[in-house]
């Protein structure tokens, strides 16, 4: 397992990433906004796959 101040190291630059991904969308320019979003994504998912995290994503409600 990594290091906790790793996985801090690997939180802040989600953080980092999603308010990119929020300014770039409030800006209009959201192919960057979708950009920033998905390396926010993937970090989150790597910390969980190396079981460093534990978190579900919503599911969207069937019907």
């Amino acid at each position: 397992m990594p290091p906790a101040d790793h996985v801090k190291q690997v939180l802040e630059a989600a953080k980092a990433y999603l308010q990119d991904a929020k300014y770039y969308r409030e800006t209009e320019r959201f192919e960057v906004s979708l950009a920033s979003v998905a390396y926010c994504e993937g970090l989150l998912d790597a910390l969980r796959m190396l079981e460093t995290v534990k978190f579900e994503w919503p599911k969207r409600n069937e019907k």
